[in-house]
């Protein structure tokens, strides 16, 4: 019973992480703006921006209408003129708080999913990019290079 913890806790350390395939497939069309295309409710891992609260490591706190964007792995929050901005300086965050949800920065943000005092279990919420298709005269879809790279 102790071996799974401590798998855990290796693949943790080791960087290895699940990801958790999306369910649907969108296609981006050269020139398209992906904002345009997938739906808000898609991107963003709440369906708005919500109180959530920043906790640094040097002990201050700042509260604020946050909302984790699965798209480009970033935690934004609404600044007081109503603009959508990213967190910045990340590796001074000790933690976030939104709803009853925990995330933590490691080179990434990550989500709370289980745990206890000793070793946390966590997510991270991401979009993934399957095949890339270049797309040649009249809409027909080229082949892949023989040889890539």
């Amino acid at each position: 019973m102790k071996l799974l913890p401590c798998l855990i806790a290796i693949f943790l350390s080791l960087g290895i992480s699940y990801i958790k395939a999306q369910s649907k497939t969108y296609t981006i069309p050269p020139g398209s703006n992906v904002y345009d295309i997938v739906p808000p409710n898609e991107i963003f891992l709440y369906p708005s921006f919500v109180n959530g609260t920043v906790y640094y490591r040097s002990g201050g706190a700042s509260k604020g209408m946050l909302n984790y964007n699965t798209l480009i792995g970033e935690m934004q929050y609404v600044d007081g003129k109503g603009d959508t901005l990213a967190l910045d300086n990340e590796s001074s965050i000790k933690h976030i708080i939104i709803n009853s949800d925990t995330f933590y920065y490691d080179k990434a943000f990550v989500r709370v999913i289980g745990g206890n005092n000793k070793i946390k279990l966590g997510e991270q919420p991401a979009f993934v990019q399957s095949d890339i298709t270049k797309v040649g005269a009249y809409g027909q879809q080229l082949p892949p290079p023989l040889f890539p790279g």
